[in-house]
């Protein structure tokens, strides 16, 4: 089971197929662990959909219910998830990779673009929340599939991808004829933003 220690954490994570990097961040909130991307709220799953072409890297969030622990501080909060984050990056050797998170997928990855913006080439965010106030800045190469249920409400969506500058966005994606489509433009999106 690969997992590493850092800061007190033990951060545990799998990696599926080779190829460019994509580090991925699981939805389902503080619950956030590899084992979600299975499950029917995890529409893409890229540990299966990218492991042919990418590296695919799936990590548990750490004390979500997974097997990655951490010390629970009152100091805990986004950039402690952040400094996992890098630090999964660093034990891997990754100087730069594509993000691909859903849910709070997505406030890890505009946490991470804050922390380390020259660590990311790409990123896709699938059903965002959270803070907006820093988005406009981002210079990051983004696509956004709209989110369409009360955790997670379209307008929200829709706002990120206005004010990210260098965004595109897909309003349905989550079932049938849509779904197909929204994977086949994020793996163009992935392939047109990574490095040859």
């Amino acid at each position: 089971m690969p997992s590493f220690e850092h800061h007190g954490a033990r951060v545990y994570y799998e990696e599926f197929g080779q190829g460019y990097p994509i580090l991925t961040f699981a939805p389902a909130g503080l619950q956030s662990v590899i084992d979600v991307w299975s499950q029917p709220s995890a529409p893409i799953n890229p540990t299966i959909e990218w492991a042919a072409n990418y590296r695919v890297i799936a990590m548990d969030q750490r004390n979500a219910g997974g097997q990655s622990r951490a010390p629970i501080t009152a100091q805990d909060g986004w950039d402690s998830y952040t400094a996992d984050h890098v630090a999964l990056l660093d034990h891997l050797r990754i100087d730069r990779c594509h993000l691909y998170g859903q849910c709070i997928g997505g406030s890890f990855i505009l946490n991470l673009i804050k922390a380390q913006p020259e660590r990311v080439q790409s990123a896709v965010l699938a059903q965002p929340i959270g803070d907006r106030a820093f988005v406009s800045t981002v210079r990051t190469p983004c696509l956004v599939l709209a989110g369409n249920d009360e955790a997670h409400p379209y307008p929200i969506s829709e706002e990120l991808s206005k004010l990210l500058p260098n965004c595109e966005f897909i309003a349905e994606w989550k079932t049938g004829p849509a779904l197909t489509l929204a994977k086949a433009r994020v793996k163009e999106f992935l392939a047109k933003h990574t490095p040859r």
